[in-house]
């Protein structure tokens, strides 16, 4: 047997699948793609007798309490009361910030918020008024402006992200391959060729390889800039903080899982035998493991919210 073009074909195939199943777990139709400012108190645009003693904001989904920020700044943008603002577990959707007594005039709620569920930073700015009227069509985006609940992410965390899942697809695709597809193909074959289970077993574990080192560097630069993205907007936040937060138990354990499986993986792939001739424990065991890291990317998705 030898490894010619109806095997290479075989695991494009299986590789193309596992990419076809890496984009399903993360997509469904409702996904948006950040926690979205839904509610207000004050509203936007309101013209209020009297100072109100709280800032409420409330976004779509739940928001990670370390780099979401909102602040009170009067009109002409220097800060009055500089935040960061009160979070509540319990109601891990709100933000609210308490206020002194306000004199007369125009206020602007400047708030910054990072998905809890896949990491996304959004920011915006609610405008209201104390005595004096504020206009509601000057808050109203102008013609043609594009709807900020249909943003999209940043392009640069797009790509990082689809390099991402083109990475899952080498590694799940190789060990899929060598379980499913080469060895019972290598098996049910009249004449087996030990050399060529050698090769088999020595290009899947290079693709494997590839596939980790891949995406254990991706999932590093999806950190980073998200680390940038939360150091770079209205609020003093430090590259150091934000990777720091970013960095702890509560909002990136998905990617210390992720992290740990891969390494699991890497060195499963070690000790991965010749598929046709070895025992598949090895192998079944390596695709138990690169199935969970599948799972890492669907819970960092809005397939867990």
């Amino acid at each position: 047997m030898r490894w010619d073009n109806c095997i290479f074909n075989k695991l494009i195939f299986a590789v193309f699948m596992a990419v076809i199943l890496v984009f399903l777990l993360p997509l469904t139709p409702s996904a948006q793609a950040h926690a979205i400012l839904t509610h207000s108190d004050p509203e936007t645009g309101a013209a209020l007798p009297a100072a109100p003693p709280r800032v409420t904001l409330e976004f779509s989904e739940a928001i990670d309490p370390d780099l979401s920020k909102v602040k009170l700044a009067g009109a002409d943008l220097k800060d009055l009361v500089p935040g960061p603002g009160n979070f509540d577990p319990n109601e891990d959707r709100f933000l609210t910030l308490d206020l002194p007594v306000l004199p007369d005039g125009a206020y602007n709620i400047i708030w910054q918020a990072r998905s809890a569920v896949d990491g996304h930073i959004s920011s915006g700015v609610v405008t209201f008024s104390i005595g004096e009227a504020t206009s509601r069509a000057s808050l109203l985006p102008p013609p043609g402006a594009d709807d900020p609940t249909q943003a999209l992410p940043p392009l640069p965390d797009t790509l990082i992200r689809w390099l991402a899942y083109a990475a899952a697809a080498l590694l799940v695709g190789g060990v899929l391959f060598g379980w499913l597809v080469w060895r019972p193909a290598y098996r049910a074959w009249g004449s087996r060729d030990p050399g060529s289970d050698r090769l088999a077993a020595h290009r899947l574990r290079q693709l494997i390889r590839t596939g980790i080192a891949a995406l254990a560097a991706l999932s590093l630069g999806t950190m980073l800039f998200q680390t940038w993205e939360a150091g770079r907007g209205d609020f003093q936040i430090s590259y150091s903080q934000a990777l720091a937060g970013l960095l702890e138990p509560q909002s990136g354990w998905a990617f210390w899982l992720r992290l740990s499986l891969l390494g699991f993986l890497a060195y499963l792939t070690r000790r991965l035998t010749h598929p046709g001739e070895g025992s598949p424990r090895i192998w079944q065991a390596a695709a138990v493991v690169s199935l969970a890291i599948l799972l890492t990317f669907s819970l960092q998705s809005h397939v867990a919210a």
